[in-house]
Formats: structure tokens, sequence, C-alpha cells
């Protein structure tokens, strides 16, 4: 898996190389009547890696994530944020409206800022230099190659989730227990190499299976690839997939906004 923490596994068909294309794939309610709103509300809102965990407090601003802050009045907003330096060097904090900059310093600790605000313009906090450095465990299928080549390799090959990894002309890369399978349309044999990336010491717990019986399954060293030959029949399911998927995050630079509070003029 790629700089990310916990994801969901999937399932993904494939043809390569002389293989036929398939692909697989509280409500709480309240008792008591609300009386209608008769003051405007400040939004918060969060896009791409940034993150509200609730209204006023507990904002997340990393990667290219933009957090925004709306008030529907004139007034100022109270933010006090706390940046984390990685390698020596401070997040920088980037605060505009519309496309006016209002701030732009670094972040080192616990900082209170007061920033002004217009009736119906956002302000948006972005940190260009975030970063967070994870360990991943994944695994590599490389050089995979069918023999013989058949014309049968048509159309595009698509991921069915993007959580389940990436695929190149002969590489695959699988994230958070991701499998890949292949279905042969004509006897011959397919080729590849196995690798992985460790988390922990540990590397990816690969399994390979055709049409359903296991021929492989072991740890696969991040120093010692693994390469496999297997005579396929036509029609025939190649399966590979991994099962120990982890990730630990061995460091980060970010902000976060403790609280973000509006104050009407």
């Amino acid at each position: 898996m790629a700089l990310i923490a916990a994801i969901a596994g999937g399932l993904l068909l494939i043809a390569a190389c002389g293989l036929a294309v398939q692909r697989f794939n509280r409500v709480a309610i309240s008792p008591l009547p609300v009386a209608p709103l008769t003051a405007c509300q400040p939004q918060q809102l969060a896009r791409g890696q940034a993150r509200w965990d609730a209204p006023g407090q507990g904002g997340f601003l990393y990667g290219n994530g933009t957090l925004l802050l709306q008030a529907c009045r004139k007034g100022h907003w109270t933010l006090q944020v706390n940046g984390t330096a990685m390698q020596g060097i401070p997040p920088h904090l980037i605060i505009t409206s519309g496309i006016q900059p209002l701030l732009e310093r670094d972040v080192s600790g616990v900082l209170t800022l007061t920033v002004p605000a217009k009736a119906g313009q956002p302000l948006a906090l972005t940190a260009p230099n975030t970063l967070v450095v994870l360990e991943a465990r994944n695994l590599y299928v490389d050089h995979f190659h069918f023999q013989p080549q058949r014309p049968c390799l048509q159309g595009p090959v698509e991921l069915s989730s993007p959580d389940v990894g990436t695929l190149g002309p002969t590489k695959i890369q699988l994230l958070s227990n991701g499998a890949v399978s292949l279905i042969a349309c004509g006897a011959g044999e397919a080729t590849f190499q196995l690798s992985g990336s460790e988390t922990a010491g540990v590397g990816p717990l690969a399994t390979v299976q055709v049409g359903g019986h296991t021929i492989f399954r072991g740890l696969i060293a991040t120093q010692r690839s693994r390469t496999l030959r297997l005579p396929l029949r036509q029609g025939e399911q190649l399966q590979i997939s991994f099962s120990n998927d982890a990730a630990r995050q061995l460091d980060q630079r970010q902000i976060e906004v403790n609280q973000a509070v509006f104050q009407a003029d």
C-alpha cells in the first residue's frame, strides 16, 4: 500500500498476454421537534486529505488537503493551530480568502491566530509542505508474461477498486490484502516474479492458486524475490493474493487545528 494508513482489500479479474478479460467484482431520530434556525451558522468543509473531526474543533491539514471555513456574516475566526515539524522543518500554513492571501507563515507548536472573515467568502487553509511517511507492506508481481502470445489480449486493464493496487504492462502492485485473478483463454505458461515491501521486518504473505488449488504460500522477503512458472490450461484461473496487510507511520509534518471559533462583528 502507498502513503496510507489502512484500506479495504479487493479482487480484480484481468486479462494479460493471452488471458481472457473478465471483471468481478441508525439513523438517530430525535423525539423532540427541531426549531427552525433563526441565525446563520458558520460552515466547516474539507477537501482532499484534510478533515474536520467535529464542528469547531479537531481539524487536520496534510497532503494535498484544504480546510474551508465559511461565515454568513462579517466577523473573524479565532484559530488554534498546532504544527508538527519533520526533519527540522515545520509545516507552512497559507490562509486565503478567494484569491487574496491573508496569512502565510511556518507553524511550530501551538499558535493562536485571528483571521478576518467576509460574509459568504470562505477561508481556505492549506499547508503545501506537509508530509506523512509510512512503512507499508505490499506485494509486487513483476515481469509477468504468458506464452504463447495470443490475440485475445484486448481492452484496457482496469482495477475493480483504486484500493486494490496499480497495474502496469508487466507489473502489478497489490495493496491492503488485494488479489488479482487471471483466466487463460488458451493453454500456455505464466511466468512472474513476486517481491514485496516490509512492515516491522515482515514481508507480505503471498498465496498463488491455480484452478482453486494452492500452488505456493509463503512470506516474501524484501531482499529476495520468488520466480514462478505455472502451466495453465485453457479457461483455468490463476489467482495471486496476500493476506497480512499492515502499515505504520514513521514520521509526519502536519498542522492540527485544535479549535476554530467564529465571532460576528
